[in-house]
């Protein structure tokens, strides 16, 4: 082994492993007080976990690489004040030019590449690491060992160090990544974020995900302000049996709990109340190690437990079968799990269409109906006026009173779609065919129900805003381009930008086709889960 090899090593040494060892006696050390060096390095120094985590480490290769350097220095004897530094160098070298752990090692030496490289000039620990290990010095040999001499003699000054989570959180930010994640464990602690962190994060438009195990956390900028001194203190934990025995005694009889009750919780400073968040926060629970056989997987969703009615709320979610998630907002912490909730409506016409799916969970949502009881007609044209309808519904606007009249000619006011459409047009959502007529049942084409949606998108301040050359851009993969008409060809390309609509083939866009049932509900619900 060369010379560089070994000082890379003691440098490890060093900044990782001397940190988490416990030792009992000053005088004669037995090497069993290692056995709790990997509960040490969870339990006591998280912060140094985390860097690892964001380095790629999972938690099996850190305690695997700990317990050969246990068993290592087991192997060497006892250890004493005078041979501490010199069994455990060696111990650390041995177990990494094993090459049973190269890549914890190869980990280590990319996370303190500047370091090693000042160690290699020096010959000397880095003064910033000199307080560390001082203070490790005394805690593993008594308070009577003193600390260990800097380069020019007596303790060297201590260096400001930089907290780990705001390192990673930089580095990301120096990436260019255009979302932070940090890895965290499902534990009781969770982990501190303060509240310079959060407004760094914020000043730099940046989103931030919080991953612990089957749940993450993804909090947008600015959603929290706490002020230079301030923290926020999240976590994910999931419950045990004795914990959720309430919880699951008030699940619906045609309801199944798929996979652990998760219990998320959000406190600032030191109180311990539940924080409201000021924008809503985006929650994904995986269902990937969950036994769904005998489930519709269609049927997924999150419920959230209401402690004070006792009961289940379908938070209406978005279901990605390809990644076995369920991602939903909210704007407090509570309990939530993913749940298989018995279908509302069976629509006969229904079985074996492509968008059955979507169309159920829009049923589910309140926001589409059958045209009878047990009929939907997914294959029918649609009209303008049940698309304003749809588009008002998934806003959240209320209809204008029956009876009050509107700017369309054409739209009686003794019609159940008179409230919609003023409303709709109030707010600038839909226009007319001409100044005064609206045309309602009329069937709405592709261009118009894309229009229509960019200028929802707007209502709810997700403005798409194209350059004319991205417009062209967007809408050059369409033969049938010149067929869209200029008056939509900007809602058009944002439309298809967002994802909300799509060609009707690969290479056609089919502006003027009339659009159907199923068409208008997959539009609706896309856009539904954007706003």
């Amino acid at each position: 082994m060369t010379l560089r090899k070994c000082i890379i090593n003691y440098l490890i040494v060093m900044l990782i492993v001397l940190p988490f060892i416990s030792v009992i006696s000053t005088d004669q050390v037995s090497a069993a007080g290692l056995r709790s060096t990997y509960d040490l390095l969870k339990d006591d120094y998280p912060d140094y976990v985390q860097q690892l985590y964001s380095g790629g480490l999972t938690d099996s290769q850190i305690k695997a690489f700990l317990s050969a350097v246990e068993t290592e220095v087991n192997n060497r004897g006892p250890l004493t004040e005078s041979n501490f530094d010199n069994v455990l160098l060696n111990s650390v070298i041995a177990v990494a030019v094993s090459g049973g752990h190269s890549g914890v090692v190869d980990v280590l030496m990319q996370m303190f590449s500047g370091e090693i490289s000042d160690f290699l000039t020096s010959r000397t620990i880095p003064s910033s690491m000199e307080p560390l290990r001082n203070a490790v010095k005394e805690s593993l040999l008594g308070s009577d060992s003193g600390t260990v001499p800097g380069p020019g003699g007596g303790a060297p000054p201590a260096v400001p160090q930089e907290n780990p989570i705001t390192a990673i959180i930089n580095r990301q930010l120096a990436e260019g990544k255009n979302i932070i994640t940090l890895q965290a464990d499902a534990n009781e602690n969770g982990i501190t974020l303060a509240g310079t962190t959060l407004a760094a994060l914020a000043n730099a438009g940046k989103e931030l995900e919080v991953v612990f195990g089957g749940v993450s956390f993804r909090l947008p900028p600015a959603v929290l302000e706490l002020g230079g001194g301030g923290t926020l203190l999240i976590n994910a934990r999931p419950l045990g049996e004795s914990e959720t025995s309430e919880a699951l005694s008030n699940l619906g009889a045609n309801s199944r709990l798929v996979g652990p009750v998760y219990e998320l919780t959000g406190s600032t400073g030191a109180g311990t109340t539940s924080v409201e968040f000021s924008r809503p926060v985006t929650i994904i629970l995986s269902y990937l190690d969950a036994n769904i056989t005998g489930i519709n997987e269609g049927s997924l969703d999150a419920g959230y437990y209401d402690e004070n009615k006792k009961e289940w709320v379908k938070m209406n979610g978005t279901l990605d079968r390809k990644n076995k998630t369920v991602t939903f907002t909210v704007t407090h912490c509570s309990k939530y799990a993913v749940i298989s909730f018995p279908t509302v409506k069976t629509f006969t016409d229904l079985t074996g269409h492509w968008a059955a799916g979507d169309i159920n969970k829009m049923v589910a949502l309140g926001l589409v109906d059958g045209v009878g009881p047990d009929i939907f007609a997914p294959n029918r044209n649609i009209t303008r006026a049940e698309f304003a309808a749809l588009l008002v519904r998934a806003l959240g606007i209320e209809a204008e009173s029956v009876g009050q009249s509107g700017r369309f000619v054409d739209v009686a006011t003794g019609k159940w779609y008179a409230g919609v459409i003023n409303a709709a047009a109030k707010e600038g959502l839909v226009g007319g065919l001409s100044p005064d007529t609206f045309g309602p049942d009329r069937p709405i084409t592709r261009e118009q129900m894309a229009v229509m949606v960019g200028r929802a998108l707007e209502y709810k301040g997700k403005k798409v805003n194209l350059a004319d050359n991205e417009v062209s851009t967007r809408l050059a993969v369409f033969n049938d381009r010149d067929s869209i008409s200029n008056w939509a060809g900007t809602g058009v390309a944002a439309a298809v930008q967002t994802g909300i609509v799509g060609g009707r083939s690969e290479n056609a866009f089919a502006p003027k086709a009339n659009a159907t049932r199923a068409e208008g509900a997959i539009m609706i619900l896309r856009m539904y889960n954007q706003i």
